[in-house]
């Protein structure tokens, strides 16, 4: 439930994607197993765990320390998941990759996910950012869904290079999003107790691969890659399986 994981697992998801459409082997990935790695399996996968799909009012989870304690829960059984498909399906590399990942998981959950200063902090300001940002449809409409967007349009994207691009064009322009709303709505104290919330809990993407200097949400470059203003992806008709694995993962914070 950190930015290594969370990071690991959704570029993992983009070369399956890739090698899956291409149908070639990578001799710098090293060799597959020879087992049945098609993607509907994480798809299938992550909608066992996909507990978020039909609640809009999963946010609230974390106004309450039970709600909290769900989410790791979640995010463990999601990892297990992720783990017992990448030791099936994938190369040397990528299971290196996701043990980096892993080893680093380990090392910080017990910081958000047990008792103690960060979690108590984060506890006085989650009420409002949950009624005051996370419920509101300006949120929906304005932050998650042009991300959601953003995200499912990787799979119509042949190149590695603009899937990873716009998947971090899009988390920028949506974590800025979210901050913004949340300095207006609950101060610059609830912006930090979120941040940091983001940061050891589940995402933290700015500060590992997608860092806002590199993809920055507003360039031209990013622009070009973002569909058109508008679009409409909801949890429950997207075929993306990065798209699924964020409402598996996220859905609390992208409920739309």
């Amino acid at each position: 439930m950190n930015k290594y994981l969370f990071f690991a697992s959704i570029i993992l998801i983009l070369v399956l994607q890739v090698q899956c459409q291409n149908k070639k082997k990578n001799s710098a990935r090293g060799r597959r197993p020879k087992a049945d790695c098609r993607l509907l399996l994480l798809e299938e996968c992550m909608t066992k765990m996909n507990r978020y799909k039909n609640d809009s009012k999963s946010y609230e989870l974390i106004k309450t320390s039970r709600g909290i304690d769900e989410i790791c829960s979640n995010s463990q059984e999601s990892l297990k998941c992720l783990s017992d498909f990448i030791v099936k399906c994938g190369t040397p590399i990528q299971q290196e990759m996701f043990r980096f990942a892993l080893e680093q998981f380990e090392k910080s959950v017990d910081r958000f996910c047990k008792p103690g200063e960060l979690r108590n902090d984060f506890l006085v300001h989650s009420p409002c950012i949950a009624d005051k940002v996370l419920g509101k449809q300006e949120y929906k409409n304005k932050c998650n869904m042009p991300f959601t967007a953003s995200v499912d349009k990787t799979d119509k994207l042949p190149e590695f290079d603009d899937r990873l691009d716009l998947v971090c064009c899009g988390y920028n322009r949506w974590e800025n999003c979210l901050l913004e709303m949340t300095t207006k709505e609950c101060s610059g104290a609830g912006k930090e107790a979120l941040n940091a919330f983001m940061e050891k809990a589940f995402a933290g993407l700015s500060n590992m691969v997608c860092k806002q200097p590199d993809f920055v949400f507003t360039t031209d470059r990013c622009k070009s890659l973002y569909p058109p203003e508008g679009t409409v992806v909801t949890n429950k008709n997207t075929k993306n399986p990065i798209s699924k694995y964020l409402t598996s993962y996220l859905g609390f914070l992208l409920s739309n």
